[in-house]
């Protein structure tokens, strides 16, 4: 195939309903830009081009590793009625194999209830090989943590089978079964708890396979959240805001899976295409807005329901931008795979904002008006800590 036949090629894939360039759509826009690393990336030694049909340049640089991959996300609150409505909707009706009640396990139940604590950490792991045993996957991990910490952790877990891929659910006490604080350092462990869980799943199933790693690396670009390809498209674009089909065209290895991804990008309002300039043009603070969709799994439903532009919808993040007042349009309770509650709100004519929550709206009606913010308040232990309020505005 000729190279001009190879670039013409990308450009029909785009089709016909490509904006002009003129007008600018512009992303989900994030109250806080994270400052830009200019970090190379290291291109490696493979063929230029489309390179022979599969992913040769992506895989020996994102995909290679032979270990399995699986997701891990944590969180902590400090509530007790928090703790207890958590144990309780980890073990509801419906979600376990089969649509029955999933069983927990590791400690007892009832002693659990009777110890919980204010502060409790959330722990979600979903391997990507539905082969995985999640069961023992769940308790090798926590003698694992448990020797990497020295806790004696008091846990229950359920494994849950009620959307696309399975996962497991963990809550574990603050308190540990010696009464001791449970702190972690989630900087210092969340490394080694992401490459010890690779090293539980590779245990159980072995290594990855080539075809693993290029199932992988598709699903990578048609993913909603953040991924090594939208790092390897930052890198490129090195400070600037957009980056030309010739320049896709001339990447080494398989282009090809780059411009999926950045096509996935433009139908998540991220990127749009210049007709006249031949080029992917990204709006400020792209790599934010990704990372909050990835994060909130109704983040994109809400601007669906809103039905206003990109750019006069938001995240509000009240830890760095303060107290917000607003209409409540709608609410989000927890959805599975992100301990997430939400609302919307109108914060003036045809602008919205999405505001993470620390525990369930239900205090707050749809179109009540009030304000979301943070107090600080005294624990017994002479110290502060921020509690979340929301109070209804008249």
């Amino acid at each position: 195939m000729a190279k001009r036949f190879r670039f013409t090629l990308i450009k029909d894939l785009l089709g016909e309903k490509d904006e002009p360039s003129s007008g600018y759509r512009g992303g989900m826009m994030t109250e806080t830009h994270k400052a830009k690393k200019n970090k190379r990336f290291s291109s490696g030694g493979s063929r230029s081009g489309f390179g022979g049909g599969g992913y040769r340049y992506f895989s020996k640089s994102y995909s290679d590793s032979p270990k399995q991959n699986c997701i891990f996300k944590s969180k902590h609150r400090y509530n007790k009625e928090l703790n207890h409505k958590h144990f309780h909707y980890i073990q509801r009706e419906g979600v376990g194999a089969d649509g029955q009640r999933p069983e927990l396990y590791g400690a007892d139940p009832d002693n659990y209830e009777k110890r919980a604590s204010k502060l409790h950490f959330r722990f979600i792991i979903s391997p990507e090989n539905q082969n995985v045993d999640l069961r023992l996957l769940t308790e090798e991990f926590m003698r694992s943590l448990e020797e990497e910490t020295g806790y004696r952790l008091d846990w229950v877990a359920a494994d849950h089978y009620n959307t696309g891929r399975k996962h497991t659910h963990i809550l574990i006490n603050g308190f540990d079964l010696k009464k001791r604080k449970v702190e972690f350092n989630r900087n210092e462990l969340s490394h080694l708890i992401r490459e010890k869980l690779k090293d539980l799943c590779t245990d159980q199933v072995g290594s990855r396979s080539r075809e693993e790693r290029q199932e992988s690396l598709q699903r990578m670009a048609e993913s909603k959240y953040f991924t090594a390809l939208d790092k390897r498209l930052d890198n490129l674009l090195d400070g600037s805001d957009s980056i030309s089909l010739y320049k896709l065209h001339r990447l080494e290895g398989n282009a090809v899976l780059l411009h999926n991804r950045v096509m996935q990008l433009k139908e998540l309002g991220l990127a749009r295409y210049d007709q006249k300039n031949e080029q992917f043009i990204f709006p400020p603070g792209w790599q934010d807005s990704l990372k909050t969709i990835g994060k909130y799994n109704t983040f994109l439903n809400g601007l669906e329901l809103t039905g206003a532009h990109p750019s006069r919808y938001s995240l509000h993040n009240i830890d760095l931008a303060g107290p917000v007042t607003g209409k409540v349009k709608w609410r989000y309770f927890m959805q599975e795979e992100s301990n997430c509650h939400a609302v919307v709100l109108e914060t003036r004519p045809g602008e919205y904002v999405y505001v993470p929550l620390h525990e369930s709206p239900d205090k707050c009606a749809v179109g009540q008006n009030i304000t979301i913010a943070f107090q600080q308040i005294q624990t017994p232990s002479g110290g502060t800590r921020k509690v979340m309020e929301i109070t209804p505005v008249h």
